[in-house]
């Protein structure tokens, strides 16, 4: 039905995600209407009335209790994710990305890149879909593919990415005066920073000043008074700037594949442990460490590596490094043999010591 509708009325991102709660608010209202007629309550005022042409062909309303509950049921077990990625006209325009990597990034990825082409439709006189169209087709115009330029035909380059500022001059943005004062804060960052100390610092001992000269404070007392008070001043300086930014500046996530089902052919992938190789036991525990990395994730694509240096000695070469060595790659290769069946998932990589005049 719904794509049906959107083939004479595209719906919107936030239409399509507000679909089930006016589903459950229609059904609870249809509830409504039975339980009362079964009771003899007054209807709540503010319900729409039921439409009367269906009241011949009407089910009983014992009946339509049963099917409420079991529909609410339905609409509870509903993988309403599933259901927008099928219907949405956006999601079908963006997994279109020349790169082919949207289609397989993980669900919060590819919402944020949908939640970016809702704000820059909001703040634009063009639609969701003309957005997303207009992000794809940059991305396929990119002409010099080489390795530099590669990550340009990637659709979220034009959404998350430095080619936004290229996206919103096409679609005349207009960003808001909140989001305007933002990006001209962080377009500087240590300026920003930096600055609200100083600022504040300031304030803080201007009020301390004008405090005490309204007190009747001698001069003595005042130059007192803003030495003492200069290093408060910059601790609630410093401490007032940093609440601000952890709660006005929110992390944001690196956009994520989705390998939940293994990782796929060209995404091949070696975890590497660097550390120090000193002594046997603590060689004992990293092959230990290594082999249960291993064992809770043993995708094939997956590798796993020891990336070693020996401790800081007076000479390059100590007696006892060519020992360790040896038991370092012996574990190594006693992991591979124990676990055969995959060719070589563990690898040794050792860095031999090197002079460093400024050590």
């Amino acid at each position: 039905f719904v794509q049906d509708y959107q083939k004479s009325t595209p719906l919107k991102i936030g239409e399509l995600w507000a679909l089930p709660i006016m589903l459950r608010i229609g059904i609870l209202e249809r509830l409504v209407y039975a339980v009362a007629e079964l009771t003899g309550i007054d209807v709540p005022k503010g319900l729409s009335e039921i439409p009367s042409q269906f009241a011949s062909t009407a089910p009983t309303n014992e009946t339509i209790v049963a099917n409420c509950f079991l529909s609410l049921r339905l609409l509870s077990a509903t993988d309403w994710k599933d259901f927008f990625e099928q219907t949405s006209r956006v999601e079908k325009i963006l997994s279109d990305d020349p790169a082919q990597i949207y289609a397989g990034m993980d669900f919060d990825t590819r919402n944020s890149y949908r939640s970016v082409v809702e704000e820059l439709a909001r703040h634009s006189n063009f639609s969701e879909e003309q957005v997303a169209l207009t992000a794809v087709e940059f991305a396929r115009n990119v002409e010099d593919k080489d390795i530099v330029r590669l990550r340009q035909t990637h659709v979220g380059f034009y959404l998350i990415d430095a080619g936004r500022v290229t996206l919103e001059a096409s679609l005349r943005y207009r960003p808001g005066l909140n989001l305007r004062i933002r990006r001209a804060l962080l377009a500087a960052p240590t300026a920003t920073y930096l600055g609200s100390i100083a600022i504040l610092t300031v304030l803080f001992v201007l009020g301390l000043l004008i405090y005490t000269k309204f007190s009747g404070g001698s001069l003595a007392q005042l130059i007192l008074v803003g030495v003492l008070g200069l290093g408060l001043a910059l601790e609630a300086a410093i401490i007032l700037v940093h609440w601000n930014v952890t709660h006005r500046i929110k992390p944001q996530s690196l956009p994520r594949m989705d390998f939940s089902e293994g990782i796929p052919l060209g995404n091949r992938t070696m975890v590497v442990v660097p550390t120090l190789l000193e002594s046997a036991e603590e060689l004992n525990h990293l092959l230990q460490e290594l082999e249960l990395y291993y064992l809770s994730n043993p995708d094939p694509q997956l590798t796993y590596a020891l990336l070693t240096d020996f401790g800081d000695a007076a000479a390059e070469d100590m007696p006892e490094d060519e020992e360790l060595l040896t038991l370092a790659s012996l574990g190594i290769e006693d992991l591979n043999k124990k676990y055969i069946h995959q060719a070589a998932p563990f690898y040794l990589f050792h860095r031999h010591r090197q002079w460093n005049p400024s050590e």
